[in-house]
């Protein structure tokens, strides 16, 4: 049986990647999101009341849409598991936390005014 998002997972909900979806549209509800997505509105509403799992076509279609990797999407729903496969698990607080660490390189370009050596 393949594990679900929701298993001992208390921070999933994909309310939140639709939310974030209605916000990046600029559309008002759930009907008009479906509709800018070509998507049954039903489809919609059963993701968000948690009564389905968004379906793997689903995401790979708001990835081509949205240009959000698919790891991002689920992100956005609360769930952090490295893969969805039988054996997958969720992260330990831990380990989200040290995923969540930001690090940034300052890359030294040149300029328009750099002198050519």
């Amino acid at each position: 049986m393949m594990s679900s998002p929701r298993d001992d997972n208390p921070h999933y909900n994909p309310g939140h990647l639709l939310d974030t979806l209605i916000r990046l549209y600029n559309v008002k509800n759930d009907r008009q999101l479906a509709d800018r997505l070509r998507v049954t509105p039903p489809l919609l509403c059963k993701i968000r009341g948690c009564k389905i799992d968004p379906p793997s076509w689903f995401l790979i279609h708001l990835n081509e849409e949205t240009n959000f990797s698919v790891r991002e999407l689920r992100a956005l729903m609360g769930d952090y598991r490295a893969h969805s496969g039988p054996s997958a698990r969720h992260p330990t607080s831990d380990e989200l936390s040290a995923q969540r660490t930001l690090r940034v390189e300052v890359i030294q370009r040149p300029g328009p005014h750099a002198r050519a050596a």
